[in-house]
């Protein structure tokens, strides 16, 4: 995926959840620039899920370097593809 941002030093963080609402993959990246100024990022994020094809949420976000909670939180439906194999 690729984005724009403007969060604390560029550090972008990316969850990925399954049609139950678990992580099944996470990734970072850091933008090109950091607050105040807007930066661009890429991100991939690797998942493991059996079974076919099932909708679930990409969430792209910052954690306070304060106290570590989520801030700037952006969530994103998505069609997950599983593994067809036996």
């Amino acid at each position: 995926m690729e984005g724009r941002a403007r969060v604390f030093e560029g550090n972008v963080q990316v969850q990925l959840r399954n049609s139950r609402g678990m992580i099944i993959g996470n990734g970072f990246a850091t933008a090109s620039a950091g607050a105040p100024e807007w930066g661009t990022f890429n991100a991939s994020v690797a998942y493991t899920l059996a079974g076919g094809t099932q909708g679930g949420t990409l969430e792209v976000f910052s954690t306070s370097p304060r106290d570590g909670r989520v801030e700037n939180s952006v969530s994103i439906p998505v069609v997950l593809m599983g593994s067809t194999a036996p």
